[in-house]
């Protein structure tokens, strides 16, 4: 059976964010690639920001918008195998930026993304941005 990763805010081609993270789109890509097969779909939660690098990155993905991914429509539809502004999985909500806790009360938890190294108190709100995966992608099953 495949498996299924999640990550948020990768921000490939964004200089000042790299400065700030210490780490380059390249060690990015190295990461994705060293636990991600080409068999495997990830959930990409936004904030792509550049897809120059993602015909890099194994597998399949699926792209959550992010409120740094401006660009039309048709660009994202050539690397991502599907678009939305939100996912659901296994009861859970995949988004970017997490939602009203009143919206909770229909899913377990809102794995999202959008803080980068912050995280909100409430244990069913869970954060993959980048800088909370060690820049690597993650099992969703670890999460739920």
């Amino acid at each position: 059976m495949n498996r299924v990763f999640v990550i948020a805010d990768l921000h490939f081609g964004h200089r000042k964010l790299q400065e700030i993270r210490g780490i380059s789109d390249d060690t990015l890509v190295r990461r994705w690639n060293s636990v991600v097969g080409t068999d495997d779909l990830t959930y990409v939660l936004g904030d792509v920001f550049k897809l120059d690098r993602m015909d890099e990155l194994n597998g399949r993905k699926r792209l959550a918008m992010g409120n740094h991914d401006r660009l039309p429509m048709k660009r994202y539809l050539e690397h991502f195998v599907r678009v939305r502004a939100m996912f659901e999985y296994d009861g859970c909500l995949l988004t970017h930026i997490p939602i009203h806790p009143l919206q909770l009360q229909r899913y377990r938890m809102n794995v999202h993304g959008h803080l980068h190294e912050h995280k909100l108190s409430d244990p069913r709100y869970v954060n993959v941005s980048a800088e909370q995966l060690d820049y690597t992608p993650t099992l969703l099953r670890n999460l739920t």
